[in-house]
């Protein structure tokens, strides 16, 4: 059993994203903070053996273990067959600051860094390293990176965007000697109108229930 552990983590710490046998899916919440959320995805092909490999014993407790850091927090693991064995693992987790992910074992193949930009703006970057191997043209994996930003847009090199999600994919022969996704954002302030509205419904309301409770005292003391 603890071969297949080596082996799921060898594919997705280093293996599987640098060789191009996987497609892999990161959707990022980021906050003004650099607190944030992601959904990481890696999707083997049908008759993939190290997919059907990992797939014949694979234990999320264990896996927790095997990929337990500090700097972030494994909120879900889930996995999901689909005909022909083809596999797809599904790992959410949240961080206090996406900065600190670069220090981790799932994120050191990527130089992720968020910076102070012009006065009120912050720039993300994130390298995305060429393939371990000379990708095939005529197999499609992919590398797949959607961003939420908790504020203003100001520049992007995203291919698309799609309500408030910025898109980058890559196919791995595209990505030749590596890309880099790149953002700058003007954080949004604190919206604090809800908070003041509930605040003034329940003092309206504390008020309204003071004021009857005076008006009844009076009525029974006349």
């Amino acid at each position: 059993m603890k071969n297949i552990f080596i082996l799921f983590a060898t594919v997705v710490f280093f293996g599987g994203m640098l060789s191009g046998c996987l497609n892999y899916t990161q959707k990022t919440v980021l906050n003004r903070d650099g607190s944030g959320t992601m959904k990481l995805g890696y999707a083997f092909p049908a008759g993939s053996q190290t997919g059907r490999t990992i797939a014949q014993e694979f234990d999320t407790a264990k896996i927790r273990k095997e990929i337990f850091d500090t700097l972030f927090t494994i909120d879900k693991i889930e996995t999901k067959i689909d005909s022909g064995d083809a596999l797809t693992i599904n790992i959410n987790i949240s961080f206090k600051n996406i900065r600190d992910l670069h220090n981790t074992k799932l994120f050191n193949m990527f130089d992720i860094s968020l910076e102070d930009g012009a006065p009120g703006q912050m720039k993300y970057q994130q390298y995305i390293r060429p393939s371990g191997e000379k990708p095939d043209p005529r197999v499609l994996f992919f590398r797949k990176f959607i961003f939420e930003f908790d504020g203003e847009m100001i520049t992007h090199n995203a291919h698309r965007q799609e309500g408030d999600e910025y898109i980058w994919e890559f196919r791995y022969d595209e990505i030749g000697d590596g890309k880099y996704i790149e953002a700058t954002f003007a954080p949004q302030p604190p919206n604090y109108l809800p908070i003041y509205i509930a605040v003034g419904a329940v003092l309206v309301a504390v008020g309204g229930f003071i004021l009857i409770k005076k008006r009844k005292k009076k009525s029974v003391a006349s």
